[in-house]
């Protein structure tokens, strides 16, 4: 995300002060405990988020939003403790057939030691930055929102394959989701239409994606095509002594501490839906793409889950995922499955995925919940219970505890019990 300056912090100090204009935001401290690989790892965390909305005459309103965030203690992990026992050579091979001399590399190449997959997010950097910065302006029946913004699409809860451009975090899906930038126009009436454009290095080469949605009887159906251009890594290929297919792009990102890496672009074009409503009381959706790609295998994901508040307060959360380029088989988990996995190119390693929530109020100011997140295809869980407790007005005190089930060579088995400790005031 973009950099910004204290220019930028005064502006929004300056704007903030203007007649009419809102304000809102959260802070948040977490203190959290984690074990991979049999070692156990401290972290804590600091975030602050402000987002200023303000109205420029009756056509036209201006978003703007910074998140800063701090991190201390173990902030980043070397992939190698996340893979299976018995991968070290083709790691170490792996590592000299892509960066060979490179002294960089050598003073302890960052991308193979540390992980950005859908569980951890990580690695983690300290950072402020512009998290929203949007102009919107409404026509006769149409509006157009162009600058960075947030592209949260779909019905599914915990996935949402039609949601081509990001993807939430498993662990709290319902975080607010990050800034993208784009130009979008929306308008319809009964049938609604959306068509984005995100700018690539030339015209040709920029994504592109229209959406089309009804509703009709209580139920709410959209349509999505979507095309975009698509970095991939083929890592068993640059393991092997020929590489005569040419060396992979390396792309140093400044003085971050990790690096792009890549050595095909294919053009991903998304067919897909969503569909969602309500059946006896009970909530349902669907959600299903299917990606082609003009390089490699066409492959299919898809979602579908039910939910229902019970009389005496219970929610009750079920969802089943279909990841198209999983395996049925844990046998069959390769180098290149694990890796696409691990630095967030793919949603995950099996081919079938459950997802289950469960909350229910402790007087008027308790909330306890449950989580559980299972990879059906090798049987491996994640849960988590966690006590959230209002301690006043708009600040929040949460407590959880993580605990992993799986074998070693599960996806998740290399993981063990973990919690936190969150303090979130909003303003």
């Amino acid at each position: 995300m973009a950099r910004i300056g204290p220019s930028s912090l005064l502006a929004l100090c300056a704007i903030s002060a203007a007649p009419g204009a809102e304000l809102r935001g959260e802070l948040e401290s977490t203190l959290g405990i984690f074990e991979v690989a049999d070692t156990t790892w401290s972290q804590q965390s600091a975030r602050a988020r402000a987002y200023l909305r303000h109205d420029l005459g009756a056509s036209a309103r201006l978003e703007l939003g910074f998140a800063a965030t701090n991190h201390f203690g173990k902030t980043s992990l070397r992939l190698l403790d996340l893979l299976p026992p018995g991968y070290q050579a083709s790691f170490d091979s792996l590592a000299t057939a892509l960066f060979g001399d490179d002294q960089r590399a050598e003073e302890g190449f960052p991308l193979l030691f540390t992980a950005s997959n859908a569980l951890g997010q990580m690695p983690l950097f300290d950072s402020i930055d512009l998290d929203r910065a949007l102009i919107t302006w409404h026509g006769p029946g149409f509006s157009i929102e162009i600058g960075r913004q947030p592209l949260a699409w779909g019905a599914g809860y915990a996935w949402n394959p039609t949601n081509v451009f990001d993807r939430k975090s498993l662990l709290e899906p319902t975080r607010e989701p990050r800034g993208l930038d784009a130009l979008r126009i929306r308008g319809g009436g009964r049938v609604r239409f959306e068509a984005l454009l995100r700018a690539d290095d030339t015209p040709a080469e920029t994504a592109c994606a229209l959406r089309l949605g009804g509703s009709a009887w209580g139920w709410e159906a959209n349509l999505l095509a979507a095309r975009q251009r698509w970095r991939r890594m083929d890592w068993e290929h640059w393991s092997e002594p020929d590489t005569s297919r040419g060396a992979p792009v390396l792309e140093w990102e400044g003085q971050a501490p990790y690096l792009v890496v890549f050595n095909q672009e294919v053009e991903r074009i998304t067919l897909g839906g969503d569909l969602r409503g309500e059946l006896w009381g009970v909530g349902c959706w669907a959600e299903a793409a299917w990606n082609r790609l003009d390089a490699g295998k066409n492959f299919w994901d898809a979602t579908a889950g039910v939910d229902h508040l019970f009389d005496f307060q219970t929610y009750l959360l079920l969802e089943l995922h279909l990841e198209g380029e999983g395996r049925d088989d844990p046998a069959d988990y390769s180098l290149n499955d694990w890796m696409k996995t691990l630095t967030g190119e793919r949603g995950g390693l099996g081919r079938t995925y459950g997802f289950a929530a469960l909350n229910h109020p402790l007087g008027e100011l308790t909330e306890l919940s449950a989580l559980g997140y299972a990879n059906l295809s090798d049987r491996g869980l994640w849960t988590e219970c966690a006590l959230e407790r209002s301690l006043a007005d708009d600040l929040l005190l949460t407590l959880a505890l993580d605990l992993p089930f799986a074998d070693q060579g599960d996806e998740l088995g290399r993981f063990g019990p973990g919690g936190f400790v969150r303090f979130v005031a909003y303003f």
